[in-house]
């Protein structure tokens, strides 16, 4: 179990059952060996420089024919039985995955997923009569090892401090968490863990620029993270503000704490970017 983690647990007995599962998925995640996703965007300085300044995120969906998710697509399998084992309210839902779903599927699912192809993965879901959220988020968990080892290739390796758009410069994903910064926002994808600097005002989802249709949403006691709330597109960003956190935490572990504020506003009606906690 990751040790903070277990820290977490003990101070936060509500969070137990979901911080349980997310400690296990974490594990899991770590102990696998990712797949190269490199052939989904051609590694060089002038063609990555190029592809961003035209507005086109790094990853190019004709490349997903290119690659093998073997490593994927068994790790899918391992966390459909973490969510089985966790949950009752999710276990029916675990099984007819298992029962119904392919290797091919997953692969197919996976490609979707990556491509940003948001029909071809409904089209997907409508065959295999299965919950679309469901797969797009076993989805997500599967590949999150091998997108985070392409978001460190691309930091490891390129200067992308020059851009400044409010999606992700890798998978083009709207970012779900943001941190507060004097000079704007250092903005984090959750999707491949990309991070990048941000000066642009107002939503980062919808990009209007109007303080007055910001309002934010926060926990009692827990002023280290919030909610910004957009009255134009009903939509959230989680923001970050590190004065108030008693350490520098890991982001992921951050993300999976603040799950709860996440859930009020779902449950209030709010819509967030694409959510991948880990």
């Amino acid at each position: 179990m990751h040790p903070e983690i277990e820290c977490l647990i003990k101070e936060r007995e509500d969070l137990r059952p979901i911080l349980n599962f997310y400690g296990l998925l974490l594990e899991k995640q770590e102990s696998t060996r990712p797949d190269d996703l490199s052939p989904l965007i051609d590694i060089s300085k002038n063609s990555i420089k190029d592809r961003l300044a035209d507005g086109n995120p790094l990853i190019d969906p004709p490349k997903t024919v290119m690659l093998d998710l073997k490593n994927s697509i068994d790790l899918f399998f391992i966390i459909l039985e973490l969510i089985k084992d966790a949950s009752d309210q999710f276990e029916h839902q675990a099984e007819e995955v298992r029962t119904r779903i392919e290797r091919t599927d997953i692969e197919a699912a996976m490609k979707a997923v990556l491509s940003g192809s948001e029909e071809e993965l409904r089209r997907l879901s409508e065959r295999l009569a299965l919950s679309e959220e469901m797969l797009f988020l076993l989805v997500g968990f599967s590949l999150a090892p091998s997108l985070r080892r392409l978001s460190s290739i691309v930091q490891d390796n390129f200067d992308i401090s020059w851009w400044d758009e409010p999606f992700c410069p890798i998978c083009g994903e709207r970012p779900n968490m943001a941190n507060l910064e004097e000079e704007g926002r250092r903005l984090y994808c959750t999707f491949c863990w990309m991070e990048w600097k941000y000066k642009g005002p107002g939503c980062l989802l919808c990009g209007i620029d109007d303080k007055k249709m910001v309002g934010l949403l926060r926990i009692r006691d827990e002023d280290g993270y919030h909610l910004s709330i957009c009255g134009n597109c009903n939509g959230y960003v989680k923001l970050i503000d590190r004065r108030y956190l008693s350490k520098e935490m890991d982001r992921r572990i951050i993300n999976i704490v603040s799950l709860p504020l996440e859930i009020i506003a779902r449950q209030k009606g709010h819509k967030g970017p694409a959510v991948f906690p880990i």
